[in-house]
């Protein structure tokens, strides 16, 4: 029997009606990946790495699973397309997006594929991330960096205001 893994997933997206985005990813996830077992309230903030007018919404899910790091990235990015991602492989760098979809955690397992990488290896560097994350799970102990998301909030190079 396969044992329930925690994926903690960062949801983004500044084109469209995000928030009703969100929740048909919530009931996409529920059905391809597992249990959603709770979010974090939705944030917004500027673009980071690139610059556009609008603005972007991000919230944070933990979602327990039995499906392997692979497989849920597979259906991850199929959700994405689903809900309206287009990836524009000739675009250099950031741009704005309907859905984006990011695996931040799961359990705490340490994942360095060319696939993959877990954690998300700029998650300590944005706002936008680690103030969801902060409400979610504040003593959560980052399993590279051995620091609590508590601290890595206080600690990040990111000056951005999250609200």
């Amino acid at each position: 029997m396969q044992h329930l893994k925690k994926y903690i997933i960062l949801l983004g997206g500044n084109i469209g009606d995000v928030l009703n985005t969100f929740q048909a990813t919530h009931n996409d996830m529920s059905q391809e990946i597992g249990k959603v077992i709770r979010c974090s309230s939705v944030y917004q903030s500027q673009s980071w790495g690139f610059s556009t007018e609008t603005p972007f919404l991000n919230q944070v899910c933990e979602i327990d699973s039995e499906l392997d790091a692979n497989e849920v990235m597979k259906r991850l990015l199929r959700i994405e397309e689903k809900n309206g991602r287009k990836r524009d492989l000739q675009a250099e760098g950031y741009q704005s997006r309907r859905l984006d979809l990011d695996i931040l955690f799961i359990n705490d397992e340490i994942i360095n594929t060319t696939q993959l990488t877990v954690p998300h290896p700029r998650l300590h560097l944005r706002n936008f991330t680690l103030v969801p994350l902060n409400e979610l799970m504040p003593e959560y102990l980052h399993p590279v960096l051995k620091k609590s998301i508590r601290d890595l909030l206080k600690e990040s190079p990111d000056n951005a205001i999250i609200t």
